[in-house]
């Protein structure tokens, strides 16, 4: 865990546990969920190695970007590619609003949010299939919380590249 995410992991800690922002979180204020749901892609986010689907890696090496060398974060707007969360920051926090006080804590909090793993890079057009498929927010009925991340993508036929997808720099900008 690097220095960005402990602090974000603090930060989701210090709402999950606090009454009020959490009872807000859980439906009567749409923007505590988007902070939350902020810190959620952000703590991903700020890893240096990401995944990419075989067909945005395919596309980023036609258009003349070196994947041997570190793609800046901030260079995801008018691109055919986006960066996209596997498991959504909605699906996140709802499992992180049902923790039990007693699981409300430092441990339990970062196993939740390091299962996610990182982002992953797609075509635009495959988020667009995520979309279709009624996937974009959510994970498929039959996924239960565990180790199968890339459900939506397996079920949308979206092939993840086993290769490494590095980043570098600051927020990501879409």
């Amino acid at each position: 865990m690097n220095e960005k995410q402990e602090t974000l992991r603090d930060f989701i800690l210090a709402g999950l546990n606090t009454p009020t922002v959490r009872g807000r979180a859980n439906g009567s204020v749409k923007e505590v969920r988007y902070i939350f749901n902020n810190m959620i892609a952000k703590y991903s986010s700020s890893l240096d190695v990401w995944s990419i689907s075989s067909k945005a890696r395919i596309a980023m090496k036609d258009n003349g970007v070196d994947l041997t060398k570190p793609y800046p974060r901030n260079q995801f707007s008018n691109k055919p590619w986006m960066c996209e969360h596997p498991v959504p920051a909605t699906v996140v926090l709802d499992r992180l609003l049902e923790l039990r006080l007693e699981e409300r804590n430092s441990v339990e909090v970062t196993k939740i949010l390091d299962l996610v793993g990182p982002p992953c890079v797609l075509l635009k057009d495959e988020d667009k299939e995520l979309r279709n498929m009624g996937l974009k927010e959510s994970m498929p009925v039959d996924w239960e919380w565990g180790p199968n991340v890339h459900a939506r993508y397996d079920k949308a036929k979206i092939e993840v590249s086993t290769e490494p997808f590095r980043v570098e720099g600051g927020r990501v900008r879409r």
